[in-house]
């Protein structure tokens, strides 16, 4: 940071703190995600920018401590904003929207998290709703959720374990987020989208 060009669409963070920097920046959505911008602003030591084929990342370079103390660091990474984003095909297909509150977040970062890995916020581009992935396997055993329909899941924050929070579609309600776990087909858990980030990603040291 201090070196953005023009194009970069963080160009104007170049002459501000890192502090500031994150301040600026997640400022339209300060109030519903104090401990994760305090956080940001505690453990940050650079914020640098990345053009990869065409398309830009923000990186925030977070000092972190392992489960033995140890010394160590976290990269947040977050995609540009989009102001306006559509439902993508797999959305279309089972006629979803986009969620009121990912739309918000998305004018601040399109994807936000440890994105090459895990426990991250997915990008617009690779939401999902989970029958894509579940109704060929409920028609092969034969079994169905009693509480749910997978196509009324939309996740947008998997662990790398199979696990995954999602949106629940509710009576054309899709701001409540709940945990489906993989292993028992079973959801719980139920937290707002802005709730569920705010306590999930402040946690930057190791358990």
């Amino acid at each position: 940071k201090g070196n953005f060009p023009n194009d970069c669409p963080w160009y104007s963070l170049n002459d501000l703190s890192i502090q500031e920097s994150i301040d600026k920046n997640f400022k339209p959505i300060k109030n519903k995600l104090p401990l994760l911008i305090k956080a940001l602003k505690n453990r940050c030591k650079f914020i640098y920018a990345e053009k990869k084929e065409g398309t830009w990342h923000l990186h925030y370079f977070l000092d972190m401590k392992l489960h033995d103390e140890r010394e160590y660091y976290k990269i947040y990474s977050g995609g540009a904003p989009i102001f306006n984003p559509q439902p993508n095909k797999n959305l279309q297909t089972y006629n979803w929207n986009i969620p009121n509150d990912l739309k918000e977040f998305y004018s601040i970062h399109n994807g936000f998290g440890e994105i090459y890995d895990a426990y991250y916020v997915m990008p617009n581009e690779d939401i999902k709703v989970m029958a894509e992935m579940m109704d060929p396997i409920c028609k092969e055993q034969n079994v169905t959720p009693d509480d749910y329909s997978f196509s009324d899941l939309q996740e947008f924050y998997p662990d790398g374990g199979g696990n995954a929070q999602c949106f629940l579609r509710v009576n054309d309600n899709t701001n409540t987020t709940v945990d489906w776990d993989h292993e028992v087909w079973e959801i719980s858990w139920e937290m707002g989208f802005f709730d569920f980030i705010n306590e999930r990603m402040s946690e930057v040291d190791e358990e």
